[in-house]
């Protein structure tokens, strides 16, 4: 296991050429007034906190004084927007988009499960919002592992990262537990018996499902089922997401409220609700009938 002190950055390398490496697109880096030359130094991109390349990989800066050990896991806490919050009331635009650029990019790698690659700065870091002024990043290393979003609020962007693939990390809370496939398609019968797949955006928008179980766990609505109960903490917060409102009898503008539009249900009740047709059965319905179902049970 990497000791932290092992990450310490000894040489001053050049943010551009370390994102080259990382596998980010730097031909743009030329296109001002320094040219080719001074492309290192295009104050469009040096200054940048991160970097993404899209479909591919995305690169943060993070300072080497604030990385710390847990449960034997170098990781990196970080609140940017209530970072970006703190620099507009400073009146340092510059700071509050660097910020939001970086809560983006994060979003975008857990997004589209893309591998994190981490430039560890080291030099004379300033706490931007407490002494304002800008620190000075004096070294530079491209660590050779990726880095995995193990925590994520979607309410707040406070988040965590840690030094390890996501093969290798496990990851917790709601809105980073796969998605069980069958909750994402509808599938529907055209003329002549040809197939067609409704993809549901919405049940696939990771913060939808995250505020839908904030509000109402991961237990199932209908029947009460939890995946972490039954098979472990492996399995902790997975659950389908329902609809109330089927997204085909929506008007074409609609908006979305998770925790009034969406409920966690098992995969068989999520079945059993849309076993009905237009409209599928109510959570209401459902329950009613597993009452009923119990009560013959019980009398046989």
């Amino acid at each position: 296991m990497t000791e932290i002190p092992k990450l310490r950055p000894t040489k001053r390398q050049r943010i551009m050429d370390l994102i080259k490496t990382a596998g980010v697109d730097i031909s743009d880096w030329k296109n001002f007034k320094g040219g080719v030359k001074k492309a290192a130094s295009n104050p469009k991109y040096c200054y940048s906190w991160s970097f993404v390349q899209p479909e591919t990989v995305v690169v943060l800066n993070l300072w080497y004084d604030d990385l710390r050990k847990r449960q034997e896991r170098i990781v990196q806490r970080l609140d940017l927007r209530n970072d970006a919050r703190q620099y507009s009331s400073l009146a340092k635009p510059e700071w509050q988009r660097r910020a939001k650029q970086m809560d983006q990019a994060i979003q975008t790698a857990l997004r589209e499960k893309l591998p994190i690659r981490v430039v560890i700065c080291d030099g004379k870091m300033h706490r931007l919002a407490k002494e304002k002024r800008a620190s000075q990043v004096q070294r530079r290393l491209l660590d050779s592992e990726t880095w995995t979003v193990t925590r994520y609020d979607w309410k707040t962007g406070n988040c965590e990262v840690t030094r390890g693939s996501a093969s290798s990390v496990m990851t917790t809370g709601p809105e980073l537990l796969p998605f069980i496939p069958e909750e994402i398609y509808d599938v529907d019968l055209e003329e002549g018996g040809r197939q067609r797949i409704i993809v549901n955006a919405y049940e696939r928008n990771a913060k939808a499902r995250a505020i839908c179980l904030s509000r109402w766990g991961s237990c199932c609505a209908v029947c009460g089922f939890n995946f972490g109960d039954k098979y472990g903490e492996p399995f902790r917060g997975l659950i389908h997401v329902h609809h109330l409102t089927p997204v085909s009898s929506r008007p074409e503008r609609y908006t979305l409220k998770p925790s009034r539009d969406l409920r966690p249900v098992c995969p068989n009740c999520h079945a059993a609700l849309h076993h009905r047709k237009n409209p599928p059965y109510t959570i209401n319905e459902m329950k009613a009938m597993l009452r009923e179902a119990a009560a013959q049970d019980s009398d046989s």
